[in-house]
């Protein structure tokens, strides 16, 4: 909810995204979610301190490798033209790089331990969020298609009883209070569903991109989020 706040201050962040009044569904493929947390920026990261430490073992064992150098030259001795050619490898005797070789591996081994843990992480956090938001989307779901009508019903036959003189006030009040019970207990639902959802685009990372499309069907691609309207 930080994150919300702070990006939504941001002045290319004109208004908040309008919430539709149906719950988007989630990919289940594991492809959309190793996606997603391929494209994390932490996960990124880290794989870039890999490459980088790649390239310094790289480094390492070229210099460990003696380099030879050709030469080959040209000149002329009274009437007699002479070519001389050599050839030369430095010994490295004091220096043979191998405690650099040996260092750039291990920094090597440690960046890639980090990257792998990094990434464990961020696939346990979004799969976290994705089945929490499901379990809660299923029950809101299940909430619209029975219990949403059931309560509309009730409270016209409530009416209906109440006109006709058929309950007396305290009847009348404490079903009038199990009925606004119930409507809260749904409008909590509701709201739980869509921290749910705000949870799953933190740990996919795309809160911005959510913030400043001003829409949730904005950042809905194949390759991420289907959005489907049950």
């Amino acid at each position: 909810m930080r994150e919300l706040i702070t990006l939504g201050a941001q002045e290319n962040v004109k208004s908040w995204p309008g919430i539709p009044d149906k719950v988007p569904a989630l990919p289940t493929q594991s492809g959309a979610v190793a996606m997603l947390v391929a494209e994390l920026p932490q996960v990124g990261a880290a794989n870039a301190l890999v490459a980088a430490a790649d390239a310094e073992v790289d480094l390492a064992k070229r210099l460990k490798k003696p380099d030879p150098t050709i030469g080959l030259r040209f000149g002329e001795e009274d009437d007699d033209s002479l070519i001389g050619l050599s050839f030369s490898i430095p010994l490295f005797v004091r220096n043979t790089f191998n405690e650099d070789l040996k260092a750039s591996l291990a920094l090597r081994s440690q960046a890639q331990a980090n990257a792998a843990a990094i990434e464990r992480d961020a696939r346990a956090r979004l799969m976290v969020a994705i089945e929490r938001y499901m379990t809660m989307r299923d029950g809101w779901m299940v909430w619209e298609e029975s219990g949403a009508s059931s309560i509309e019903r009730r409270a016209d036959a409530l009416g209906k009883l109440w006109d006709a003189r058929e309950i007396n006030m305290s009847e009348f009040l404490l079903q009038v209070r199990q009925t606004l019970d119930t409507r809260t207990t749904a409008f909590k639902l509701r709201a739980t569903v869509w921290r749910a959802w705000i949870e799953y685009l933190n740990a996919s990372s795309q809160v911005e991109n959510w913030l400043e499309h001003g829409d949730l069907k904005s950042i809905a691609t194949p390759e991420k989020i289907t959005m489907r309207q049950n």
